[in-house]
């Protein structure tokens, strides 16, 4: 049972294709490209120009990507699975760390594993190679670190030195932590009353991580760079992120309530609020506040911000739960009511889990990993011809996302060539034919094509019911 977790993780990454937003993506693995001489720069999203993104996850992604080529692993493919399975491995690994010095009593460490095992979210989640996530290990690392370091009245200058590293990397991996590093500072002076030696062992700490962080700009742009500086230069004082949607301050209230699937999200907030307001000493709580506010305040919003607290969000609704929530509900209609939703939100839970544990984040990347397989598996009588060709609606770019050329899929055994609404000029058997809808083409005729690869299961295509296919933006690739 203790590597169930593990092989959960490992078979979500390996499923989870893709990405859940763009940045996950353009903002790391593109620049990898870049730095490796496999892309130019020109095709990276602006914000490379502007210089207002850190370069230290692009780092890890090239050393990462360097890594899994000097032992065989060639297919971008596997590549981005290693990178999922690292960090969620990673992540899986803290958590069950941290769910140890967090609770007390072993009810609430085995109602928290089954969260982090069962709970559609933190699979999905935590195997996200973004920077998110990154982050979010890397600070709650560093405070797990904090905390072990000055566990019994005692400092322990190594780990405290080092969680003082890992916090200032977790601001360099997303500047936003530093709303939480804000609530950390003002808990170590109000609550835990830190000594001088601590402060010092942290500062020294942050300073090499900074360093760290500033050492790994100029490897991504080639001189030295005030990353964080233009960062908010360019999305506060020029408010430039508003260009991408504002939304009012309440916002990530009822986002989460909606996104995150009710009535499963209403009862983790209730029970997490519960376990907040009786336990305001701790540690998680004074980070998570200002971090949750000041996102709060700032126009644009997005609930993948709120990630990084997932966390503490999950450690206290598991207490919530278990502790605190039920003597609050004494009345027998309302207890009823909780078993109610109770079985409402499981229900929904394992209804997400396998949906979001097996498919695909982005569709387009696992149509990218079949031709990439067809361009390297070719059939006997196709044995000669190298590369394939795939032929694509004209006017569309088969390797894009977003508007951005997604050179990290792209196959060199692979060239695409445009087909007017008549169809392809001439297919070849070796030939491979994309439509953007999953059923027949009106040309399919001539000539006569067989679907090949859709991410609809077969039996659902054989049903067209008020001509479904003919509106659905799903794609399918044929071959004669």
């Amino acid at each position: 049972m203790r590597f169930l977790p593990f092989l959960v993780y490992a078979l979500v990454a390996w499923f989870s294709l893709g990405y859940h937003h763009p940045d996950e993506h353009f903002q790391i693995l593109e620049p990898a490209m870049v730095k490796l001489g496999r892309a130019p720069a020109s095709d990276l999203a602006w914000e490379f120009e502007a210089q207002i993104r850190p370069g230290l996850q692009p780092l890890m992604a090239t050393k990462l990507i360097q890594g899994a080529e000097a032992i065989g692993i060639r297919s971008p493919f596997n590549q981005a699975f290693l990178l999922r399975l690292i960090i969620g491995w990673a992540t899986l690994l803290l958590w069950q760390r941290y769910a140890e010095v967090f609770f007390s009593r072993e009810a609430e460490r085995r109602f928290f594993g089954l969260l982090l095992l069962l709970l559609w979210l933190a699979p999905y989640f935590n195997v996200r190679f973004s920077s998110e996530n990154a982050a979010a290990l890397a600070f709650w690392g560093g405070v797990l670190l904090l905390l072990k370091g000055t566990a019994a009245g005692q400092t322990n200058i190594w780990k405290v030195s080092a969680a003082g590293l890992v916090l200032a990397l977790s601001f360099y991996l997303r500047f936003q932590m530093g709303f939480a590093l804000l609530g950390l500072g003002f808990w170590l002076l109000v609550v835990a009353k830190s000594k001088r030696r601590i402060w010092l062992c942290l500062v020294a700490g942050g300073m090499a991580g900074l360093a760290l962080g500033a050492g790994a700009d100029y490897w991504l742009y080639g001189e030295w760079v005030l990353t964080p500086l233009n960062y908010f230069t360019v999305n506060i004082l020029e408010n430039k992120a508003v260009a991408w949607g504002a939304e009012p301050w309440w916002y990530y209230g009822s986002a989460s309530l909606l996104e995150w699937a009710p009535p499963l999200s209403l009862l983790l907030w209730a029970a997490a609020l519960t376990a907040m307001y009786h336990m305001p000493k701790r540690v998680e709580l004074w980070c998570f506040v200002p971090f949750f506010l000041a996102h709060s305040v700032v126009a644009h919003k997005e609930l993948r911000f709120l990630l990084p607290m997932l966390l503490p969000l999950l450690l206290f609704a598991s207490s919530g739960w278990l502790s605190y929530l039920p003597a609050l509900v004494k009345n027998k209609i309302l207890r009823g009511s909780l078993r109610v939703l109770w079985v409402l939100a499981l229900a929904v839970n394992f209804i997400l889990l396998p949906l979001r544990s097996i498919l695909p984040a982005k569709d387009s990347v696992a149509y990218y990993r079949y031709i990439y397989k067809e361009s390297l598996n070719q059939s006997a009588s196709c044995a000669g011809t190298d590369p394939i060709y795939l032929w694509v609606p004209q006017d569309f770019e088969f390797y894009k996302m977003v508007g951005l050329k997604a050179n990290f899929y792209r196959s060199e055994h692979v060239i695409t060539q445009a087909y007017d609404g008549e169809g392809p000029v001439q297919v070849s058997q070796c030939d491979y034919v994309l439509t953007l809808r999953p059923n027949q083409p009106k040309w399919a005729g001539k000539p006569t094509l067989r679907r090949e690869y859709c991410l609809l299961p077969e039996f659902l295509l054989k049903f067209n019911i008020n001509n479904w296919q003919d509106r659905s933006n799903i794609w399918t690739i044929w071959k004669l």
